[in-house]
């Protein structure tokens, strides 16, 4: 799909709900996520809807109880800097990355970094040591970090969900 002259691989609600299902498949047959996981919401403003459906549909993992989530802000793609709610302001990304991940990330849980697929997992993964983690994203561009769980890799363009507004600047760069 083109916008404005910008090639996008475009993502229909259809399709962003069948592929969160192949998702929830594939990380319930794995068997690797149970009552000790944590779930990481990875920019809250794009995968949120991915992360509730991923926690109320594995919740018989958890005894039928909701996994705890932790949201992450992360940056728009074109910016350095990400907003830090805890100190309001804007703080370099990777400065937030590293403090964020040793704040909140506790050796004696596991981890499960969910992404909606726009975003850079790899500053995350040069952070984490000795944890036990998994990224999972629907979707994930040719050439970038491929996560333990995805369902498709894209060629084409940047991703557009039904719902994003194509005339944002912030990650339209």
């Amino acid at each position: 799909m083109k916008v404005q002259n910008k090639e996008y691989y475009y993502i229909s609600a259809e399709k962003e709900r069948v592929d969160a299902e192949k998702l929830i498949y594939i990380l319930s047959h794995d068997k690797w996520v149970d009552r000790e996981t944590i779930l990481v919401n990875c920019a809250p403003d794009y995968s949120s809807i991915l992360t509730q459906n991923i926690n109320h549909r594995l919740s018989h993992l958890n005894r039928n109880d909701l996994f705890e989530v932790i949201p992450f802000q992360m940056p728009y793609p074109i910016m350095n800097q990400v907003w830090n709610s805890e100190t309001l302001q804007y703080e370099k990304n990777d400065y937030y990355v590293k403090t964020w991940l040793n704040k909140y990330i506790n050796k004696d849980y596991k981890y499960l970094f969910i992404s909606s697929g726009k975003h850079n997992l790899d500053k995350i993964k040069l952070c984490l040591q000795d944890v036990d983690y998994r990224f999972c994203s629907p979707y994930v561009a040719e050439g970038a970090l491929i996560p333990t769980y995805y369902v498709e890799i894209f060629k084409t363009g940047q991703l557009l969900y039904s719902w994003e507004n194509v005339n944002n600047t912030n990650w339209n760069g």
